[in-house]
């Protein structure tokens, strides 16, 4: 299957082992800069390419340096670019990844761009040469929350593709009124990964089986909720179950785990797993991914992750 990733590109600086008290004293001394691609979508697209899948990816950058690299970035790991505009009029999507000394990453964020993102996004040549549509991330493109990303996912379900979402919060809180909003999204969409964060601020709950009751009503075939270390929720509204994150011997960075997740778990269902399996293929890859510094960079072929799925004691 071929797969087509529409959304967040982003330059990203990644900043380690920053002092938790970095904001009460003068400075501190830096280690490590990495400057690498970022963004759900790019993030998704470039671990899917890690992993041995034909992936191209729809979004926006500005014709400035961060965009000139983001596109180098793309071809360097085989990521087709065809569905990517240049703005004039904006500045390509940037974030500062500021990571702790305990490997948890805080972001600053300059994503203006977004605010022109519609359904024209993604060419619908490129919805119909591909068969798994992903979009990252709801919650962040005001105009794609508001029907886009719903026109897009039904252009793809009456092709016969397969849907897929999750989302990103930008500092937002719970409201109502966001869920209703993504109603429309919801309903054209096949597999929904969002994190347990992003859930609250979409539904007020924090139990991942309570907040699979507010979605049953949607027509969604499977939900999956990130919960970091702590693993993953699955469901097929016929089974429910957590599965439990890989263990490692030592966390580096956590930038974009979720993303690597989201990657192995589509190459799963590519593959035909079931969902519980996808997860756990989820969860292998982002053990690789938090073992270094970026997103889903230095992942083995879909081949060795499901041969340490049997290994696996899960």
């Amino acid at each position: 299957m071929k797969f087509l990733c529409i959304g967040m590109m982003v330059c990203d600086y990644i900043i380690t082992q920053i002092p938790m008290e970095i904001m009460s004293i003068n400075g501190a001394v830096i280690r490590d800069l990495k400057i690498t691609g970022g963004g759900d979508a790019l993030n998704v697209a470039v671990a899917l390419s890690q992993l041995g899948e034909q992936v191209a990816i729809a979004g926006r950058i500005a014709d400035d340096l961060p965009g000139k690299y983001l596109l180098e970035y793309c071809e360097g790991n085989n990521v087709g670019v065809n569905g990517v505009v240049t703005d004039k009029n904006f500045k390509t999507a940037t974030t500062f990844a500021i990571v702790d000394p305990t490997g948890e990453r805080h972001f600053l964020i300059e994503n203006k761009i977004y605010e022109t993102y519609t359904d024209k996004i993604a060419p619908l040549s490129a919805i119909a040469g591909n068969d798994i549509i992903y979009i990252g991330s709801a919650l962040t493109f005001p105009q794609m929350d508001q029907g886009g990303i719903a026109k897009i996912f039904s252009h793809a379900k009456n092709l016969g593709k397969i849907t897929a979402m999750d989302a990103a919060i930008h500092g937002q809180t719970y409201n109502k009124n966001l869920l209703r909003s993504l109603r429309p999204a919801l309903e054209t969409t096949d597999i929904f990964l969002p994190s347990l964060a992003e859930m609250i601020v979409l539904t007020n709950q924090r139990n991942p089986y309570k907040i699979a009751d507010c979605f049953k009503e949607f027509g969604i075939k499977t939900l999956v909720i990130k919960l970091g270390k702590d693993g993953c929720y699955v469901t097929d509204f016929n089974m429910e179950k957590i599965i439990q994150a890989v263990p490692v011997p030592h966390v580096i960075d956590t930038t974009g785990a979720g993303d690597t997740f989201v990657a192995g778990f589509l190459c799963g269902w590519a593959h035909g797993y079931n969902p519980f399996d996808c997860a756990k293929i989820g969860n292998i890859a982002a053990s690789y991914s938090i073992q270094q510094i970026g997103s889903g960079i230095g992942l083995p072929t879909f081949t060795d992750l499901a041969k340490s799925l049997i290994s696996e004691s899960y």
